[in-house]
Order: C-alpha cells, then sequence, then structure tokens
C-alpha cells in the first residue's frame, strides 16, 4: 500500500499489520524520522527502510540509531530492498 501523506499512513499501520515500511525522509508534513520514531513506537519489530537522495552520515547514523533497517540513497535498483 502506498500513501502520499506521511500522517495517514501512520495512522494506517496502526490499525494494519506490515511486513515492510520504506519512506522517504523528506516529505511534507512530517519527515521521515519522525514517521520512524512514530512507527517504531507502534511496533519495534517491523523493519523500516529509509530511503532520500539526501543522505549524510549524520542522518544515516541517526536513522539507524532511531531503529532503521536500513537506508538507501536514490536512486536505487528495486533489488535493493
Amino acid at each position: 500500500t502506498a500513501f502520499t501523506r506521511p500522517a495517514v499512513a501512520v495512522k494506517s499501520f496502526i490499525a494494519g499489520n506490515w511486513d515492510l515500511v520504506v519512506t522517504d525522509v523528506k516529505m511534507p508534513e512530517m519527515d521521515g524520522l519522525e514517521v520512524l520514531q512514530r512507527l517504531r513506537a507502534l511496533d519495534p519489530e517491523v523493519p523500516i527502510m529509509m530511503i532520500t537522495a539526501f543522505a549524510t552520515v549524520e542522518m544515516s547514523i541517526q536513522a539507524l540509531r532511531k531503529g532503521a533497517y536500513d537506508m538507501l540513497t536514490k536512486p536505487f535498483e528495486p533489488e535493493e530492498l
């Protein structure tokens, strides 16, 4: 399922069971790190992949410390997921 609004994605996550979450870092309304924190609080086990076109070492470290499974830099190949 794809979402264009982070708040709707978080609300849907509360109601469902997910095998994998893929979220961008830069989004309107709520950034990917906030989405990561909210989802991690709801389910500490679900893998959450962060994607971004603006990766920095600091951002990657922060995402991994907050519980991201991995961070991929755009563009990437589908096999990398």
